[in-house]
């Protein structure tokens, strides 16, 4: 595995040795082990499983576990050594069948993982953990096999043991490891099939129930000991798994028609409605209100951690994700909690504009590769990003939607909602880039709304918008006559690979494009 002379059945044969015979055989002597590794067939690995997970359970039950777990530790521990000081190696293809056949005899002791020591679980976990984080096919192997599954119930079990939650690796590792999987996926439509029913199979294990009665106890104060604070680590990794598993494509296209089609599909949103999006609305309103009740009027003021502002923005991600899936599903669910929403946006709109004027703007240049693996944790990045998820979170609630247009009007009029939207940061209102993603929600707040519209023109000009829709009138049109259907895949593409452009921000995925003569219209009849 360490020198280039090694071809790929000398690797096979170590790692599957170690995995597949070490740990599952039962061995009276070092001289076993040896010959087990040297006889270990290289072409037939797959027609190991049954055998080995026989012996596996055969040996448990036999009384012989103590052993086993000494020797599972020790080979567990030098498959960790060998992957960490190959890393060039295990990211090449040629790598992905050896890994695979790894991660599925390493599955199989999952059934028996309470059995082992706290050190055997986390090197276990570790071991399917570098694996998926350093090879791409071996995460498609997770989702597309049953590992997925197993990880899932192991995680599932976890959940359910409250004193498990804090500080606990072995958790952080089974959810990376899924999101990891799940992320894999949109490389390849054709496993998108796939991830639909992983997200059914969540709803029916109830999977989302669970996690929502987790999220309550850890947030409201009279049953919870834990300071919410205390949390946040387990939040920054179970929140971006359900951003991960409610992801689709978001340009609205087939991989939602292939959700909608199914006939399960009133399953997830019954779900959906039962758990206030998971337990993410609840999970919001702790992170952005109630952490100030001593002084609600300013506390906006304040500058809050980039780990809380971290766990918002996926949960605004996820949100969102709800949305594009079914807009009129979600707008009904959205408008039985409009009035502690308009509480949590009037904050989070405050708060994030006096923050993003007060704090340094991002260089300009491209950053380097340690500079983009910190951007996350840079406080005006997330900042923008967060402001940009609730902008888009705003449109979706505003679109063609009454009921959730006039609570934009609460409150006085220099502190409602609209006022608040015309007095972001002053690029919004000049960048062509930062436009796209505010433009679009004044739009949706206030079309075919005359009352929101007066308010809004006392402070923002409608001739902006009317200039806007024209602009992307006119670029929609050219783009029909001069691109053939090829090109605009290439375009789509080129977008979606870049980090600081997503098309769910485009006009034409938040406003339809047969409503926008009409809103020419009415913003020039009123």
């Amino acid at each position: 595995l360490r020198g280039p002379d090694h071809d790929k059945a000398d690797v096979q044969s170590v790692l599957i040795a170690m995995i597949a015979h070490d740990v599952h055989t039962p061995r009276s002597d070092a001289d076993n082990m040896s010959t087990t590794s040297a006889s270990t067939p290289t072409s037939n690995s797959a027609s190991t499983t049954p055998t080995t997970n026989a012996a596996v359970h055969n040996h448990i039950n036999g009384g012989h576990w103590g052993g086993m777990e000494v020797n599972i530790e020790t080979q567990l521990q030098n498959v960790l050594k060998m992957m960490d000081g190959n890393d060039h190696f295990l990211c090449n293809a040629s790598s992905t069948y050896l890994l695979m056949y790894l991660v599925s005899d390493i599955v199989e002791l999952l059934p028996y993982f309470n059995r082992l020591s706290l050190r055997s679980q986390r090197l276990l976990l570790q071991c399917i953990v570098n694996a998926t984080q350093k090879n791409r096919g071996v995460a498609h192997y997770i989702i597309r096999s049953n590992s997925c599954l197993y990880l899932l119930h192991l995680l599932l079990y976890q959940i359910s043991d409250a004193q498990q939650i804090q500080h606990s690796s072995e958790m952080d590792a089974i959810i990376h490891t899924l999101t990891i999987a799940i992320n894999s996926i949109r490389d390849f439509p054709d496993l998108v099939l796939r991830k639909i029913m992983f997200y059914k199979y969540l709803n029916i294990l109830r999977f989302f129930h669970k996690l929502r009665a987790l999220f309550d106890r850890m947030v409201h104060r009279c049953t919870s000991t834990i300071p919410l604070h205390k949390n946040y680590h387990f939040f920054v990794r179970i929140v971006p798994f359900i951003q991960s598993v409610t992801s689709f494509n978001e340009c609205g296209g087939d991989q939602y028609k292939q959700i909608q089609s199914q006939a399960e599909y009133s399953v997830i949103f019954d779900v959906i409605k039962e758990t206030n999006f998971y337990g993410l609305q609840s999970l919001i309103s702790a992170l952005v209100l109630n952490e100030n009740e001593n002084n609600k009027y300013y506390s906006w003021k304040k500058k809050k951690a980039v780990l809380n502002l971290r766990i918002v923005f996926y949960s605004f991600q996820s949100i969102n994700n709800i949305a594009r899936i079914n807009l009129a599903a979600f707008q009904h669910i959205i408008n039985e909690m409009k009035i502690e929403l308009y509480h949590v946006l009037s904050y989070l709109l405050s708060y994030l504009t006096l923050h993003i004027q007060q704090s340094p703007p991002l260089m300009s240049t491209a950053p380097s590769a340690s500079e983009l693996a910190d951007l996350i944790n840079n406080e005006h990045y997330i900042n923008r990003v967060l402001l940009n998820q609730v902008l888009l979170f705003i449109s979706y609630c505003c679109l063609s939607n009454c009921p959730f247009q006039q609570c934009l009007r609460y409150g006085d009029a220099k502190n409602n909602l609209i006022h608040k939207l015309c007095q972001l940061p002053f690029d919004y209102f000049i960048k062509e880039q930062s436009k796209k993603i505010l433009f679009p929600t004044m739009i949706a707040c206030t079309y075919q709304n005359e009352e929101n519209l007066k308010v809004m023109n006392t402070v923002l000009n409608k001739k902006h918008l009317i200039r806007f829709i024209t602009k992307q009138c006119h670029a929609k049109h050219k783009q029909s006559q001069t691109q053939t259907a090829q090109s605009q895949m290439n375009v789509r593409s080129s977008k979606d690979a870049d980090n600081n452009h997503n098309i769910a921000y485009e006009l034409e995925q938040r406003f339809p494009v047969n409503l926008w003569r009409s809103a020419l219209h009415f913003y020039k009849q009123y």
